[in-house]
């Protein structure tokens, strides 16, 4: 199978964006993943699904925990800052965050965050699947729109 081909397929596919954090005894971590799945309302679980090479897989495996922040449609550039595999000690320099009750960081503006303990990891090829129990969860606005991603593209809902 021609791999171009399908992401080109797979992009047809809309999906939200969201930042996971971890933090292991050494340092902070933050990615962007549009893989973000509701898997189990009893119990409440989530999957992530991390590239192999992913920085941040690391820190997920030693710390067996991540937060998510769902962005809004203003955070394109906060999307960027975290897909990009180079980042500085202080991922969260310059942007509001709070903790949530794990001590993991949450961006202040987004959507909603989930706070969650890793339960399992999976191969799935180049990636690593994560299903994580969610304990703790808000709303933070209600009032925002998600921040689409779309055929390799950042879009917003229409009104």
């Amino acid at each position: 199978m021609d791999h171009d081909i399908f992401r080109a397929v797979m992009s047809r596919f809309a999906t939200g964006v969201t930042v996971i954090t971890t933090r292991d005894t050494q340092k902070w971590y933050a990615m962007t993943a549009n893989s973000l799945t509701s898997v189990s309302l009893a119990p409440p679980l989530v999957l992530v699904v991390v590239d192999l090479k992913a920085h941040t897989l690391g820190g997920l495996k030693s710390s067996g925990q991540f937060a998510v922040s769902i962005l809004s449609e203003d955070h394109g550039e906060i999307s960027q800052r975290y897909a990009n595999p180079h980042q500085p000690p202080d991922p969260f320099a310059h942007l509001p965050i709070f903790y949530a009750p794990s001590g993991l960081p949450v961006l202040r503006e987004a959507l909603a965050y989930l706070d969650c303990q890793i339960e399992a990891f999976h191969p799935g090829g180049d990636h690593q699947i994560i299903v994580a129990r969610v304990v703790d969860l808000q709303v933070l606005d209600p009032n925002k729109h998600p921040l689409i991603f779309y055929s390799s593209h950042y879009h917003r809902l229409s009104p």
